[in-house]
Parts: C-alpha cells; structure tokens; sequence
C-alpha cells in the first residue's frame, strides 16, 4: 500500500495480515536478518521472533546472534522481551487459524536471555561487540549485580544507567561490594557527594567481612549479613545480638557448630525465643543443649514431656524434697493439659496408687484404671473409686443422649411448621425486608475494619441471623445449622459409648451397658428419620475427612445439605446388640 504523506513524500507499507504472513514463513526459513529488518521497518512486536516458534527460536539462537549481527538492534529485542505470547494477544486473530499450536514457553524472558548470552558470548566477535546486549541479558533475567560486575568501563554502567533506575543500581552496586562503581554510579545520580563519599570512605576502611555485613543489614539481607559477621572473630557479643535481633537462631546453630561456647549462647537465646511463643518441648531441647538443665526442666515441665523431665531430673541428683516438689510441679502441668495417662504414670512413680487410679478415671480410661488396681494388688480400688464413676458417666451419657434427641426432635419439628408458612403465599412481606437488612448489616460488618466496637456489631449481627426466635427471618437457616450440630455431636457420642460399654461388660455391669447401647442404636434410628425428614432427597455434600466440626460461617447453600456421618465404624458391641 502506497501513500502520499503530508509533505508530498511516499510511504509504502504492508498491510498487517502480508507482514504477519511474510514473517512467518522468514522465521520458519531461518532468515533472521530479513525478518528483523521487516519487523523493525513495519513497527511489529519484536517478541513474534520468538513467539512464533519458541522451540525452533531457542534450537536457531546462534545463527539468529549471527545474521542479525547488530548490538542496537538485540538490545531493542531484548529491551521489548516479555512473558506475553503476542501470537496468543495482539496477533492472535491471525495465529488463531493455526491448529498445531504448541503451549507457551515458560519462563520465556530468562530462557530467551541465557540463550541470547550464550550465543553473543560464543560468538568470534570481541566480546565488546555484544556487551550491551549482554548486559541487557542480565538485567532482564534479574541478575543486575552480574551485570555491574562485568561493566569494567565507564561507557558499561552509563548504558546500565539508561536501563536501571541509578538509585537502585547504587544499592546492587553495593549489593555486590564493589564500592568504585558503587562511586561512579552515585555520581551519575542526584545523589549529593557530602551523603555518599563519606560512607562508602568508611565502608572502605573496614575489615572485608565485616564490611560486606554492614551493606548486607543496609540492603535487608539478613541471613548473608549474619553468614559475613560469623566471619568477624573479634565480633562474636555483636554477631549473638545479632542473632536475637533478627531470629537467624536455625542458621546460627549451623554457622556457629565448631564453636562449643558460642553454640550453647545462641541454644540458650533460642530456648528462651522458643518459651515466649509457648513451645515449650522445643524450648526445653534447646536449654538442654545450652546446659540450663535447670530452665530445661522448667520448660518441658510446663510442656507436660514427662519422660524427658523424669530423665533430666534423674541427671540433676535431686534431693528428696526437691523431687517431690518437682513431681507435684509437674503434675499440675499434666493435669491442667488433661494428659490423664501421663499423670497416673507418675503418681504410679511416686507410689501414689489410688491417686492414679482417680486419674485415670478422670480421664475416662476405664480399662487402665481397672488393670491399675489389680497390678498392684488392690482390687477394692474398682469398687470404690472405678465403679461409682462409670455408673455415672453412664448415666450422663444417657441424660446427654435423650437430651440431644429431645432437641432435635424440637427443632425439626419446628423447621417443618416454618417451611410451611413460607410455602403460604400470603407470607408478610416484610420479612424479606429484614432478611435483607441483616445480611447487608452483616456483610458490612465483615468487610470493616478490625477494630474492637466492629468486632462486637459483627458478633451481634451474626447472633441475630442465626437466632432461633421464633418469626426470625432465617429462623430456618438457624434452625437447620442447629440440627446439623446436634447431629453431629450425637454421632460423636458413638466412640465413648463404645469405651464406657466395654467397661460396664468388664464389671458384669451388663443391664447398664445395654441401656446405654439401646440408647445410643435409638438415637441414631431418630437421627436418620430427621436426615430424611429435613433434607429430603438429598444427599451428604461432604464426604471423608472433611466430617469436621461445623463452621459457623456455613453459607445457606452448604445447609441445605445433610452432615456426613460421626459414626464410629465399630462402635456397637454384638453381646448387647
């Protein structure tokens, strides 16, 4: 197409679709030297050289560096390289025609760049002829500090200048320690000499490793600030404040191995950073290693690691009355964890046998309770202290079963007389109106900000919505999450039952134990009558797994699906079937 310009003059140009066409069958002939000359003079995205033909581009690079053979103009190439496939965006109306489409070359920028760099490299020019390009390889693959540091001439970081912000190459600069082009960049900025020059004079000055430690906290890289402090013997109280003031603790016990005294000062800091997050095992390991047995014994004490106390304490030669005051210490951690086995072990240490039946019993671990008091020869313990307890976890049990049964025989009862005044098409109008006020107040509420007055109106719409008043607009979704959570803690109910009736069979208690087993099979018949009348024709969403606790922010669409099954799998005993 041929043109008649504004000054009189003739420009000739191709229409888009023959460019497109012409460059295509270029590239698959290999002719880079043409197809660049085309794709510059017709102003088209430079990526379609690689684009086009990612593979065949990357197998073709060397011959693309030499028919082009032109710095300036693979600087312009690498200057446009993106991520973005043009043959899928800008040019896609006419690549779309083509069926045999391969998948987008990842990390396109980065491979295109080490190949172009290879290629230049290897070239039999000098390696100044491409040193622009090669630097631009650089800086597109993110590896600027490899860059400043091939830039010998003032010429180099001038062009690294026009590519890279000259604030930010001052910081790569450094980044990498070469403090006179660390100088000569300054110089090229806006930077004021009297802010600069005497800083990197002081850099100068100081000892290579601890130098290299001072740029690295500037730059925010802690773990290689830390790795170059190590390196600073006379700075050992500097490089543990270090330590603590970054959190390196996992790093400096590997820099620090081969240093014993050192090692167990960062164990020690590291044990009590680990106590402040209330990890205490992990606390307690780390004083052991620093040789704070004293703090060691502390932490797992509170960790409940009964083991490892009794291990450490057996180390430290305890008196007599410093033991017992030890075992009491951590018994009371055991029993505010409600670790009831644990805590019957060591009253069993410290010959407290009742005391550790009474815990297991707690703890409603029948069947050891029950072994505890024949192992040690004192069988009027099952009466006195096992027996009085089951019989009446036994009775709770069945208080706690028609409970929950009662309640949800309430409630669906209830759920059904709502679903039939919604289905009365004389229903008040007004109610939609509500239902839409609380869920916007709600959702407001949810996206504003964390702030503690916020918090509480959030708590107080979300009480309101799922108010199982009766004439509460979602009077239903309330009414179908509370089913769904007495359901679920119903099915729960199945394993302890199990436990307390293998118990009650072990005494002959076999009446109780077959009430409690009746109890539970009629509850979970009146369960799936209440699946079924409920969510009829549905079935469970969730499956496996995810038969977790109920979220409180289930969405309506999630209630209008059963919960999945608690049921123990082996929970009924066949003697009381």
């Amino acid at each position: 197409v041929t043109r008649v310009s504004a000054r009189g003059s003739t420009v000739s140009r191709l229409p888009r679709a023959l460019t497109l066409v012409t460059a295509g069958k270029l590239l698959d002939m290999g002719e880079f030297k043409a197809v660049a000359q085309l794709l510059r003079r017709q102003r088209i995205n430079l990526n379609l050289c690689v684009d086009h033909n990612p593979s065949a581009f990357l197998l073709s690079v060397h011959r693309f560096v030499a028919q082009v053979h032109d710095p300036q103009w693979l600087s312009v190439f690498l200057a446009e390289l993106t991520e973005e496939d043009v043959t899928r965006t800008i040019y896609s109306g006419f690549y779309k025609q083509m069926v045999a489409r391969g998948p987008p070359l990842a990390d396109k920028v980065v491979r295109v760049c080490t190949a172009l760099r290879e290629a230049m490299t290897q070239s039999n020019e000098n390696q100044d002829f491409y040193l622009q390009p090669i630097l631009s390889t650089y800086v597109r693959a993110g590896h600027v500090g490899e860059a400043i540091s091939l830039a010998d001439s003032d010429q180099a970081l001038s062009y690294l200048a026009l590519l890279i912000d000259t604030d930010k190459l001052y910081e790569e600069a450094l980044g990498v320690y070469n403090l006179q082009k660390a100088l000569k960049i300054a110089g090229k900025s806006l930077k004021d000499p009297k802010e600069y020059v005497p800083y990197l004079t002081k850099l100068q000055q100081m000892d290579p490793a601890y130098m290299r430690f001072t740029i690295d906290k500037r730059l925010r890289k802690p773990q290689s600030a830390l790795r170059n402090l190590v390196q600073c013997k006379d700075r050992t109280e500097e490089c543990i404040q270090y330590v603590k003031s970054s959190g390196l603790y996992t790093l400096a016990l590997e820099l620090f191995k081969d240093q014993p005294e050192e090692y167990k000062q960062i164990c020690l800091l590291y044990g009590d950073h680990l106590l402040n997050k209330q990890l205490y095992e992990e606390a307690g390991l780390m004083y052991q290693r620093g040789g704070d047995v004293d703090k060691a014994i502390t932490a797992l004490t509170r960790a409940g690691s009964l083991l490892q106390c009794l291990t450490l304490a057996a180390k430290q030669n305890f008196s007599e009355e410093a033991l017992v005051e030890f075992h009491l210490a951590l018994l009371s951690a055991l029993l505010n964890q409600e670790k009831h086995s644990e805590a019957a072990e060591l009253h069993s240490l410290m010959g407290k046998h009742e005391e550790a039946v009474s815990c297991l019993v707690e703890g409603r671990l029948w069947s050891r309770a029950i072994f505890l008091c024949h192992q040690h020869k004192q069988p009027q313990l099952v009466e006195s202290l096992v027996k009085p307890v089951l019989l009446e976890s036994q009775s709770r049990s069945l208080m706690d079963i028609r409970a929950k049964v009662a309640d949800m025989e309430k409630h669906s009862t209830r759920l059904l007389v709502v679903r039939e005044q919604q289905a009365n098409p004389d229903r008040n109008f007004d109610a939609l109106s509500d239902i839409q006020s609380d869920t916007s107040s709600l959702s407001s509420f949810s996206t504003s900000s964390g702030g503690t007055r916020s918090t509480k109106n959030t708590r107080k719409a979300q009480r309101k919505l799922w108010s199982l008043k009766e004439g509460n607009p979602r009077e239903e979704q309330a009414l179908l999450y509370t089913i769904t959570e007495l359901i679920q803690n119903t099915e729960r109910l199945t394993s302890d039952v199990r436990t307390t009736c293998l118990a009650l069979a072990e005494l002959g208690l076999d009446t109780e134990a077959g009430t409690l087993q009746s109890a539970m099979t009629a509850a979970l018949e009146k369960i799936q009558q209440i699946r079924h009348s409920v969510w009829p024709g549905s079935t469970a969403k969730k499956t496996g797994s995810d038969a977790d606790a109920i979220d409180p922010t289930l969405t309506d669409m999630q209630l209008k699906f059963p919960p999945t099954s608690c049921i123990s799998a082996t929970w009924r005993l066949d003697i009381y079937s």
